[in-house]
């Protein structure tokens, strides 16, 4: 068996970013958020929570310990740890939750009940990251709802669950390429595809060879500083880019980095930035 720590509790919505940060630097694999008030049967935008359940997935070694001390100086109650195999994770994160509204689109699993002109997205997580709970998540997806795909090619680059790739599908977008380096998360992508029967293209390599109108990255802002000549490579020019899973305090190293792009302003939620940009032509 391999097992992991599985770790609940929950915390007023206003602190879930520390609490965050304090998994994140605990090399949590995943972190999955749910409404943790009263109202759980009702349809309910993240932003209304006030009270947040977390569910975190730590490595076997984590000190446990000192989790429990930290999540209670932030103040975190009904805290619960557990080991548990993976196998089992996955399988709890894959029961039906209840229906969460990100802009346009209602994220569920099974296939969310909706009216028009909203857009159902069926996500299951299992052990990869994107169900549309998380402010990273959100601002991408209400992103890509106010652009024309129409005809457009684009990359989802660390697609994780594929939510942001089969959302581009259903906005019309002519071919959709998602790309991941966790052949789990390859996995869940390729289910999710398949559940919203959305044709897209999941791979684990980055073809520099490929052009693209559209690039969205919702992954860590030490990854994106990493990508970024692949990125400004494979993006046409004039063609938009999205960068997300970047906290405030690291937007300007993001954006300094990414010289060849003109950034619009930046949107903010709960200390998360979404950064949006056109390729500029290169000069001759």
């Amino acid at each position: 068996m391999i097992a992991i720590f599985e770790v609940s509790m929950y915390c007023a919505s206003d602190r879930v970013d520390d609490l965050e940060d304090t998994l994140a630097r605990a090399h949590a694999i995943a972190i999955t958020l749910r409404n943790g008030g009263k109202t759980k049967s009702e349809l309910i935008l993240e932003s209304e929570w006030t009270i947040t359940q977390i569910i975190a997935l730590l490595p076997s070694q984590t000190d446990i310990h000192a989790i429990e001390a930290a999540v209670t100086a932030i103040g975190c109650h009904g805290l619960t740890t557990r080991l548990i195999d993976r196998s089992e994770w996955a399988e709890k994160l894959n029961r039906p939750q209840i229906d969460l509204v990100v802009g346009r689109f209602v994220v569920g699993d099974p296939l969310p009940s909706v009216e028009s002109p909203q857009i159902p997205l069926e996500i299951s997580a299992g052990l990869a990251f994107g169900t549309g709970a998380h402010e990273t998540t959100a601002l991408c997806l209400e992103w890509l709802a106010r652009q024309n795909l129409n005809g457009k090619r684009v990359l989802d680059l660390g697609c994780g669950t594929g939510i942001l790739a089969i959302a581009a599908m259903k906005l019309g977008a002519s071919s959709v390429t998602a790309v991941d380096n966790d052949e789990t998360a390859l996995s869940i992508a390729n289910e999710n595809a398949a559940k919203n029967d959305a044709k897209i293209s999941i791979s684990n390599q980055l073809h520099l060879e490929n052009q693209f109108d559209l690039v969205v990255a919702n992954i860590y802002a030490d990854t994106l500083i990493e990508y970024v000549d692949r990125v400004e490579r494979i993006l046409k020019p004039y063609g938009l880019l999205a960068l997300s899973g970047i906290l405030e305090s690291q937007s300007e190293q993001v954006k300094r980095s990414y010289a060849g792009i003109r950034f619009d302003p930046v949107q903010l939620r709960n200390d998360w930035v979404l950064l949006t940009g056109l390729r500029q032509p290169q000069k001759r």
